[in-house]
């Protein structure tokens, strides 16, 4: 009984912390989304960033941030916000897609194939995938039958 009435006590004193994070959590969001929507990269890495802190396993931060990275071509460390959304919420479909397509600029055609089917899987419905895996098979075939060099001889 008294374990219970300390359980109890303890929840009236951290509920108000946890309701306090949550809103400042929504903010940071927010405010990233605002960035991003005008194109202020950086500030919206910023204010994801700020909802990783204050929510760390919040799949849709590393998602957005991850999101962020690819616009600024920066693919490794989108991928690696990909991975911990995916690890966070394992049928959550939209950071496959964005990884896949990470990869995809990157050149790695098969975990791109792989990503972009695995959003199928979870969501038959999900057009990108099938625009973005019709991409990346076009890409890999022209890169299988594209010469490595050219040399030219010079003219005499």
């Amino acid at each position: 009984m008294k374990t219970r009435i300390v359980l109890v006590m303890l929840c009236l004193v951290l509920a108000p912390d946890v309701a306090r994070a949550q809103n400042d959590y929504d903010d940071a969001i927010k405010r990233g989304d605002e960035h991003r929507d005008n194109r202020e990269y950086d500030e919206a890495i910023l204010a994801y960033s700020e909802a990783i802190e204050l929510i760390p396993d919040s799949p849709r931060a590393y998602a957005s941030r991850g999101d962020i990275y690819v616009h600024k071509r920066e693919y490794k460390k989108a991928i690696a916000d990909f991975d911990k959304a995916v690890a966070l919420k394992p049928d959550y479909v939209y950071p496959y897609s964005r990884r896949g397509y990470a990869y995809y600029m990157t050149s790695d055609y098969d975990r791109a194939i792989w990503d972009y089917t695995k959003c199928l899987v979870l969501d038959p419905d999900y057009r990108w995938a099938y625009t973005g895996r019709g991409k990346v098979y076009c890409a890999r075939r022209a890169s299988m039958t594209r010469p490595s060099t050219i040399t030219r001889t010079p003219s005499g």
